[in-house]
């Protein structure tokens, strides 16, 4: 179906109304409250009030919940229950509390005559044309020289009430009016050879809505309920007789038109019968029978159980059924983030033990930024090893990448350390130069290079650096220590560096065991 029904409106809408409220019974965490709304509110859509009362009791109750026709009746579901009599209805109305001036209050249609002439066929016609001046009865008047106090020129206008039902004003009207009568007498003055004679045709040149002369118009700061009709939208009924009027009928209409359901009703309403529903929601939802609240409950739950989103569960049947709200597939996440967040109230570049507390994968999520938090080294962890350029070489080569040193010193003592075994045990250069007894290498050198491994060492959110190791004595550990011991320390850690590390195969023994 396109568009919507008369009497939908919207989650926030509702809300103004008590039909549905932003608190659960299983949480005031507000991410948890934001999200549970929020994610109902979403599903739930444009509906009838009962619709949002009985989905917002459902999740209210929590995951756990399980309630009957019984156990939905609660202040919301009886709120509901009264709009669904469509005497309270969301719009626009004058406030009751504005007064009016208490003059001339009508609501009429005013009506304009056009200018009155016979025509050669001797009937009396009527000129209504809105081109030119002459359909204009004050024309009329000019031309014929009716003097101003004449009470002829009181028949240029009057006033209709706008709830009658006419079909417009002819010259039969004015021929067997009381009213025209100084009218009539005038055209026979001007026109001694009519004989009665006439066209019935409209004498209506011009038709407006009036709402009467204010006795306030001349005090800008004075607002009339009658004739200025201020307007407010809100939550309204308004009083008929001894009950209240029934604001819209069912059917279908079109997007927006709920906007305001009381559009049918506009420039109708007094102030002083407009009531706001905020004043009397308590008594009149108390007031309700309990079996019209559970009436208006079962054909919700039939709706909701008819959605292709399974949005709500049933088990068994009749008063004794069960009933549960089925989206709670966020819960978990959320629950597990308010954990971490509440766990010691961390903040983002908060520095522990040498980590630094840093936020990654960031998203807002009914109004509120969901972020994945980790640690990283404050300071930055290299490894060195060793480079040597040799005599036709283009560049440095790196050498013995797979050892490695956690400082430059050691890579420094490393390389002097070969030279020495080198020539300790009888080598010798095949590129090399003397200075007297001295000889050395010729164009051949020594480097040392730095890798960084502190950018893949990132440890989880959950971690407390308290209670570990700093990244300096962790990085330690992963250097030198068993597969068996690192396997232990994993599950703390997104990433680490992508070191290959693992137990040496095992030898197979022959048959005599050696």
């Amino acid at each position: 179906m396109s568009g919507e029904w008369k009497g939908w409106q919207s989650w926030n809408t509702y809300e103004k109304a008590g039909v549905v409220e932003n608190t659960l019974d299983f949480s005031e965490e507000p991410i948890i409250v934001d999200h549970a709304v929020g994610r109902t509110k979403k599903a739930i859509g444009k509906c009838w009030p009962m619709d949002a009362a009985v989905a917002y009791s459902l999740m209210k109750a929590g995951p756990n919940a399980e309630m009957t026709w019984s156990d939905l009746v609660n202040t919301n579901t009886r709120a509901a229950a009264v709009l669904m009599t469509r005497k309270v209805a969301y719009g626009e109305l004058p406030p009751p509390e504005t007064k009016s001036c208490g003059h001339d209050e009508v609501v009429a249609r005013k009506i304009t005559i056009g200018a009155p002439y016979v025509n050669n066929k001797n009937q009396l016609c009527w000129n209504t044309s809105s081109w030119g001046s002459g359909s204009r009865f004050d024309s009329w008047l000019h031309v014929n020289d009716v003097p101003e106090d004449d009470p002829v020129r009181d028949c240029a206008t009057f006033r209709v009430p706008i709830t009658d039902e006419y079909q417009g004003f002819t010259v039969r009207d004015v021929l067997t009016s009381d009213f025209f009568k100084p009218l009539v007498e005038r055209i026979k003055q001007n026109n001694p050879d009519w004989n009665g004679d006439y066209k019935n045709e409209s004498i209506i040149r011009y038709a407006e809505n009036t709402r009467g002369e204010c006795k306030w118009d001349d005090d800008p700061e004075k607002t009339c309920a009658h004739h200025d009709q201020p307007e407010e939208t809100n939550w309204w009924l308004v009083r008929k007789d001894d009950g209240f009027v029934t604001a819209y009928n069912t059917s279908s209409v079109y997007g927006g038109w709920n906007n305001n359901q009381w559009r049918k009703h506009s420039g109708l309403v007094a102030a002083k019968d407009v009531v706001r529903w905020s004043e009397v929601q308590r008594s009149m939802s108390a007031a309700i029978p309990e079996y019209e609240v559970i009436h208006h409950i079962k054909k919700s739950l039939l709706r909701m159980l008819k959605r292709n989103d399974n949005i709500v569960a049933k088990e068994g049947r009749g008063k004794n059924a069960k009933h549960t709200w089925s989206d709670w597939s966020w819960l978990a996440e959320m629950t597990a983030h308010v954990l971490q967040t509440n766990s010691k109230k961390r903040k983002e570049h908060e520095i522990a033990n040498g980590w630094i507390y840093t936020k990654v994968n960031s998203r807002r999520s009914y109004g509120h930024e969901i972020a994945e938090f980790v640690w990283k080294p404050q300071n930055e962890i290299k490894d060195f090893v060793l480079g040597r350029k040799e005599k036709n070489d283009w560049s440095t080569q790196t050498v013995m990448r797979n050892l490695r040193f956690s400082s430059k010193a050691q890579a420094e003592a490393f390389a002097e350390a070969i030279m020495t075994a080198h020539l300790n045990n009888g080598g010798h250069f095949a590129h090399r130069q003397h200075s007297g007894f001295e000889k050395s290498e010729a164009g051949t050198s020594w480097s040392i290079r730095s890798i960084t491994v502190s950018d893949r060492l990132v440890m989880k959110g959950i971690v407390d650096p308290e209670d570990y190791m700093s990244p300096e004595e962790f990085m330690t550990l992963y250097r030198n220590a068993a597969p068996v011991v690192i396997n232990e320390h994993r599950d703390n850690f997104t990433t680490l560096p992508n070191w290959s590390i693992g137990d040496a195969p095992k030898e197979d023994k022959s048959d005599d065991g050696q």
